[in-house]
Formats: C-alpha cells, structure tokens, sequence
C-alpha cells in the first residue's frame, strides 16, 4: 500500500528539515488500483525562485491534503513546510531575503535563512507584483487599501480608500436572485433582480462575471426549465447493458430529448436597472477598457452555411457593447476583411488584432482611429503556399491556414507563430516591420517553439523570455531563452532533455532557472539549472511502489512509403522470454507524448488507461495515424497493420493476443479496423460513427457548439477527411462507413455508448451494436445513466467501466474466467465471475442455417454487392 507522502510532513506543524526528503514509497511492485487513482499525489504547475536563484517554493498535494514546500537550493535543500492551503500564485520572494505567502486571508513572511515566521496582516485579498511588498486590504466597509510594507523596518504606507465596486449575487427562498452593489459606505444597493425574467422568459440568473467601473455588471444566465434537470447521483453506478444474446434491446425514450441548458450572456446597467440580455450565440464577455466589453460567439450561425461548404472549425465572430447605451458593433463589418480567426485585445483595449486568412496575413484594427493595418503583408513566412492540397480542402473559405497569436507583452506588441512555428514580434501600429525573435531556427531544425515563462504577464518590462523547443524526430526538449530586442539564435539554456519540461520561472537578479520536468517513468518534479549544472529540488517519486510503465519509441513505414512514429508501453518487469497481450490505441498523431507521466486514473472513455492495464501486465502500443483526403479508414488501417507488423518483431509480444480500442474518432477507427481485419482478439469501441450518410445532415439540437442546434460538419469538413459532399463523391461515404462490413467482423466487441452523447449521437452506437446481434456476432453495449460522451460525471460509473473493460480484455486476451454480464443474456449487471466454465458461444438467435449464409455473404466484396445498383 502506497504511504502518504504527508503522514510524515504534517505530523509536524511547521518544521525545518535539514536534510533532502525523497518522497518514495514502498518497493512492493503493486499493480495501479482504485486507491492509487485516489491517493496519487501531484506536484503545483507553478512556483518561485528567489532574486539569485538561492531558495525555491512550491506545492505538493495527495489525498486533498496539501503543503508548501519554501526550500534552499544548497546546504542540502533545507525546506520549510508550510502546513494547510497554499498556492504558489498568491506567494513570491522578495530579494533573497523574505518569502510571502497568503493562507485565505492572511499574510505571511518567512525570514530567510533561518525561516522565521512573521504574520503581516489580515484581510487581504492578493499579493501585489513589484519590487516591494505591495498588497491590498479589504476593510470593514468593504473598500480596499493599498498597503505598501518595508520587511526590514515593518513601517507601512497606506494609500486611500478605493471603491471596491464590489457586485454580489444574492438568493432568496422563491428562488429569486437579485444583483446588489456595495457603496462606498458599505450599504448595499439593490440593482436587479430575475423574477420578471423566470415568470415571462423562463430564463434565470446563473452567476456573474465581471463589472465595469461604469457601472454594468455582466452575468450568465441559463434557460430556467432546464437549468436543474440530471442531478447526478455520486453515490452508485448506474448501467444498461445489451446483449448479443438477447433480442430484448433498451427503450429509445427521449434519446433526443436531452436538456442541456441554453446559456445567455446578460449585461445590466445599474444606474437604469436594466438589463440587456445578448442573443444566445454569444458565448463570452469581456470588458476590455472603460468604453467598450468584448462579447464573442461561439460560433458563426451554421444557416450560412446550409447551401455551401461548411467552415472546418468553429469560426469566433465578436462584436464591441458600449458601455455607455449598449449599442452592439460587429468586428467583422469594422473593415472589408470578414475572415477574422485569432482575434486578440491589446491590454488598453487599443488595438483589436486578427489573422486574415483569405490573405494570410495579421491586422490591427485600431479602435480609436477606426483604421485597419496590414501587419506582415509582405512577409512569405505568415503565407501557406498556394498550392497546399489539403489546405485547399480543410478550408474552401480560407485560402491559407490560420495562424495564432501567442501573447500580448505590455507595450502592446505581439508575439506570434509562422507557419514554420518559428516566433515573431509585431508591432500592432505598424511602423516597425516584424522581427523574426528565433531567426528562422524552427524552420531549419524541425523544431516547434512554445513559450513557456511563468512570469510572462506579470506588469514589468521584460526583454528576454523562455520557450521550449521540441524536436519532431527525437520528441526531446530544449529549452531556449529569446531575445525580445533582436532577431538572434535561441540561446539554449538548457540543453537537450529526454523530457517533458512544462513550466519555466527566472531568477530576476541572476541566471538561474527554475522548471518542471518529468518522463513517462518518473513523477514531475522541480529541478534548477544555471545554465551549466542541474540540481533535483524536488524529490516525489509514487511509481516506485508500482509496476509501472517503460517506453520505447517505435519507426517504421506505411505501405505508402510515409515515415511514421509509435510508443510502445511496456511493463517495468517485463520478460523478454514471455509473450505479452497487446492492446492497441490511438486517435491521430500522440507519439509527441513519448515523455509524457501519465498518472493513474479510472477509466472516462474507451480510451484505456495506460498505467492501469501495463501494470497488470499488459503492453500497449499508441501508433501515429496519417490520413488520405476521401480513404481515411483505409490509410488508417495500412498505419495500424504496419505498425503491428513492427512490433511482431519484438519476441514478446504474442501476435494471438492482440486488441484494440479507441474513443470517438478512434472509436469509428476501430470499428474500421474489425470490420476489415480478422487479426484482432477484442476490441474496445467508444462512441463511434458508424454510418456516415445517416450523418451528413445529423442535426445535434442539444450540442453546445450551435445555436439551438444545427447540422454537423464533422462528417464533411471536419476529421473525416472527405471535404467532399456525398452527393459529389457518395463511395466516400460509403467505403468509410463501417455499417456497411459489419457481416465481416470476427473480433468480439465491447461497446460504451451514452444516451446523452452530445458529440456522436448514441443512435449509431445502438445501430452499429443492433447490426452485430443481428448477425450474430458475440457483443455488448454499455450505456452509463446521466453520462454525455465520457463517462465523467460519477466516479462509481468511472469504476464499473474499469472493471468490466478489464474483465473483457483479461478474458479474451489472457483466458482469464468470463463475468456473469457476458454470458447471461440480459439483466445481469453484476461484476461477479463465472464459475460454470462458461464462455461468450455462439448466439442463440441465429440459426446454423443462418450463420452459414452469413459466413458466405461476408465473403463477397462490398464493390461487388453494389455494382447491383441501376440508375
């Protein structure tokens, strides 16, 4: 059993300790279990590092419990615990000399060395950025006060009483909620409250957002007939499963009748107490200066696209509210560019910035001035070329692919990617032409950059920050620190690693860097560098009680000649002398994971968890999928085929024993796969589409991505790499359908579909399984009450889906006992083993008659069956 990191760091209240703690555990090589997935600890993604880089602070959590950890980096990493809520966020050091931390409302200083303890004040909101200590005070009426501290003298300066504007939502035992503002004596004004609004328009207030020193408060409402339907119970799992062996199938009832609440964005004017309630396509407000709040759709209204080629991702549209009368201006009709993707704001809401891509190019939109500049139209690195075929079909509205803005620094200059993933500067006025930050290094490395710094968006002037590089081939990191000045060659402060590095924080007095770095076999934990050496500060190591995961990157070729790329899972223990199951899963390309510290979870989708099924002695392989525009399934298929064949070559690993499973997409992957492919064992299949005609004009009334509803594009514009219309090209549609193989499937099949299923509608998870019972192929249907397209919502439904996903595959793949709920035809949904000897035989629907003309039609090519067609 795993040992509580902090059975031995909270018996303590507050301690010094003088020597390296190593957080290990038990040297029993356990396999992961539901208290692991409980009980596993996770290190704080963010931290401090004091002026010269000589103390560090960060947090350790497990089982809800968690510590800060204030440490040296010499003298053997002293450490200081510090016991209860801590955030690293709402803590810094100031010089070398002290650290401040927040616990809730009060404020803390540890003297440095010697980690003496001082409380400062009480009622503070949040830690000030800055040189000096600087933090604000509510006081009793509610105001707040800038409290300016010398540490060494304790003499303070207090600014005057701001109004807090403070808005509060409040509920009355009706049901009726009422929005009240706290005047600057403390008295609360009363604004609005909903009661019209749920009586007349069924709509009710849900929460605030924001609001504005003009006086508007902005708010989310929900639709109030749903807004409290599917309580979830958390207490037990709830579960239908179907059965090959029985005719009997589940009720269809109200399958689309689902109820996800409609959700509005609400802007009150307080001086009038009125509200504006915007039209239910706008998914995001934001107040950018003192004149204007930035309201976003979601997405564009599909009816424009209804005769005409549907947009690939989901276009963000925005408009400017006044704050003054409310008055709406579309973005989009600011110009003549209506192509706007990327939109960001700069910080003083001056200029609004997007990517054209019908030019390929970056605007600035200058909201003063009301003029639009073209930032890099002569720059041939923002431009996919012309002649791109695929992009020509991802986007038949878009003549070059969409590039992002990465950050916005504080003199409103922007950092973006070109279409090498190299990293620019811009400035949004203009004057100055772009510099390219990394002198084209990405382009001539195969690298891809990502900023990384911590301390990015604090308010001071930076000239330098930190991004990591990865290398496409290889997946190992480098990281680089960027000169904002100048146009230069990364200088790399740290130096290739065989990792995955997150997070980046500088010493602001010396080069000391402080960041986060973990593999696929150990924790993440916090490590120094200066450039030259790396020193562990941070020593959390839970996977040393387990069987636990090592990996292997795996290169090999498709039938096409194209290079491809694989992780191999394997267990810690593993014999080479044995033969080992495999399971196999995928979605897209994942081999830029080969790092990644996967920590143990119960199982949310059909996507198996790694750690869980490699501890139990099984191998997993995730293979890169690469996809042809009108044959995905079949480009698909030569991926997955050849990287098996890659992996037979391996001694251990026992070619009778494999599975698959996918999620999703890779849920309509694998029902491509077994109904093209004998060589399979099990399969794990995940809300997959299995009938691409029936979902050309599907219509998802409850999914969030629409307005009320609309037409699904996925099928046609999204992964499935059609770009075609199937009355323009219908074999496409067809030929990648798995509904129409079904008589050919030999591997049992483990379904999970829900009937709340927002993304795929559960309908083609009910037809794929009612199309295999009906030819009599050996399946099961999982469907988890109240859960949508994971199983996310309960946690004992989390259970009972690792339980009977492990039983599946540890009987077909291992020739362990099979479960009462796959050999009993229906009703049985208990997790008990079978003791009769039993196993999932023929099906008792279909006849031997039956069977064998089955048998004899499956052989027939799909091709041949269809030439019957007479126009």
């Amino acid at each position: 059993m795993v040992n509580n990191i902090f059975r031995r760091l909270l018996a303590v209240s507050i301690f010094v300790f003088t020597v390296g703690l190593e957080f290990a555990f038990s040297q029993n090589q356990a396999i992961v279990d539901r208290a692991s997935t409980t009980n596993w600890p996770s290190m704080s993604k963010n931290a401090c590092i004091s002026a010269t880089g000589k103390y560090v602070a960060y947090k350790v959590s497990e089982s809800g419990t968690s510590v800060g950890i204030v440490q040296m980096v010499k003298n053997n990493g002293i450490k200081y615990i510090i016991q209860g809520p801590f955030d690293p966020i709402k803590a810094r050091f100031i010089m070398d000399e002290h650290f401040v931390f927040q616990q809730r409302d009060s404020l803390f200083s540890l003297k440095l060395p010697k980690f003496k303890l001082t409380f400062l004040a009480s009622n503070v909101r949040s830690i000030l950025s800055g040189k000096d200590l600087k933090f604000q005070v509510q006081s009793s009426n509610g105001n707040i006060r800038i409290v300016t501290m010398d540490l060494e003298t304790n003499k303070r300066s207090i600014s005057q009483e701001v109004k807090d504007n403070q808005t509060l939502l409040k509920s009355d035992k009706m049901g009726v909620n009422s929005i009240w503002v706290k005047s600057k004596a403390g008295k609360l004004d009363f604004i609005f409250d909903d009661e019209k609004l749920q009586k007349e328009k069924q709509i009710k207030i849900s929460s605030l957002n924001d609001n504005s020193p003009n006086g508007i408060t902005c708010l989310t409402l929900l639709q109030l007939n749903q807004a409290s339907k599917h309580s979830l119970p958390q207490n037990k799992s709830k579960v239908t499963i179907w059965s090959y062996k029985s005719w009997q199938v589940q009720p269809f009832d109200n399958i689309l009748a689902v109820d996800v609440p409609l959700k509005y964005i609400g802007l009150i004017f307080n001086s009038q107490k009125k509200i504006k309630i915007l039209d239910d396509r706008f998914r995001h407000a934001k107040r950018i200066n003192e004149n204007f709040w930035l309201i976003g759709e979601r997405e564009r209204p599909m009816s424009k696209f209804a005769f005409g080629p549907q947009p690939s991702t989901n276009v963000k549209f925005f408009s400017l509210i006044s704050n003054k009368n409310g008055s709406e201006i579309p973005l989009d009709r600011l110009d003549s560019i209506s192509n706007k993707t990327s939109i960001h704001v700069t910080r003083g809401g001056r200029f609004f910035i997007y990517f054209d891509t019908e030019h390929g190019d970056f605007h600035s939109y200058n909201t003063k001035t009301g003029t639009t500049v073209n930032l890099t139209s002569q720059n041939e690195f923002f431009k996919m070329y012309e002649d791109d075929e695929f992009i020509k079909l991802s986007f038949p509205f878009m003549k070059y692919k969409e590039l992002k803005i990465f950050k916005v620094l504080k003199n409103d200059q922007l950092i973006v990617k070109d279409v090498f993933d190299d990293l620019w500067k811009i400035d949004p006025t203009g004057n100055e032409a772009p510099i390219c930050l990394t002198s084209h290094y990405a382009k001539n490395n195969r690298i891809k950059f990502s900023i990384l710094d911590i301390g990015l968006d604090e308010d001071v002037d930076r000239n330098k920050i930190i991004v990591s590089g990865y290398n496409y081939s290889s997946k190992c990191r480098s990281i680089f620190e960027i000169d904002l000045t100048a146009s230069s060659l990364p200088r790399k402060i740290i130096v290739k690693d065989c990792a995955d590095i997150e997070k980046v924080v500088k010493a602001t007095n010396a080069d000391v860097w402080l960041f986060r770095k973990s593999t696929a076999d150990k924790f993440p934990n916090w490590f120094v560098s200066d450039g030259v050496v790396v020193k562990q500060v941070s020593f959390v190591y839970p996977e040393k009680a387990y069987n636990w995961i090592t990996v292997e990157l795996l290169n090999w070729k498709n039938t096409n000649g194209d290079e491809l790329q694989g992780i191999l899972y394997k267990p810690q223990n593993l014999d080479t002398n044995r033969k080992y199951p495999v399971i196999v899963n995928y979605y897209g390309e994942k081999s830029q994971n080969l790092f990644k510290y996967i920590s143990p979870k119960l199982m949310h989708s059909a996507d198996i968890e790694i750690p869980w099924m490699v501890s139990r002695g099984y191998i997993v392989f995730v293979p890169d999928m690469k996809y042809r525009v009108g044959d995905s399934g079949k480009s698909a298929l030569e991926c997955l085929e050849t990287g098996v064949d890659e992996l037979l070559t391996r001694k251990y690993v026992d070619e009778g024993r494999l599975g698959l499973s996918g999620h999703s997409y890779g849920g309509w992957e694998t029902a491509y796969f077994v109904t093209h492919s004998k060589r399979y064992k099990a399969a794990l299949i995940g809300a997959p589409t299995i009938n691409f005609v029936e979902r050309v004009n599907d219509w998802l009334p409850n999914n969030n991505s629409f307005s009320k509803g609309g037409p699904s594009n996925w099928i046609e514009m999204g992964q499935q790499n059609l770009f075609k219309s199937m009355w323009d090209r219908p074999e496409w549609y067809i030929q990648n359908s798995p509904i129409f193989y079904v008589d050919k499937v030999t591997t049992p099949i483990l379904l999970l579909h829900n009937r709340l299923d927002n993304h795929v509608p559960f309908s083609q998870g009910a037809e794929f399984f009612i199309a295999l019972q009906r030819l009599g192929k050996p399946a099961w249907l999982l469907q988890y009450d109240k859960e949508d397209h994971l199983v996310d919502r309960n946690i004992e439904n989390q259970w009972d889906l690792t339980t009977r996903v492990v039983q599946f595959f540890d009987h077909y793949l291992k020739g362990a006992s099979v479960p009462l709920w796959m050999v009993e035809s229906l009703g049985n949904t208990g997790l008990e083993l079978d003791t009769l000897g039993r196993t999932p035989d023929r099906s008792p629907l279909i006849s031997a008659a039956e069977q064998k003309r089955i048998e004899e039609y499956s052989k027939i090519p799909l091709s041949q069956k269809l030439k019957r067609i007479k126009d």
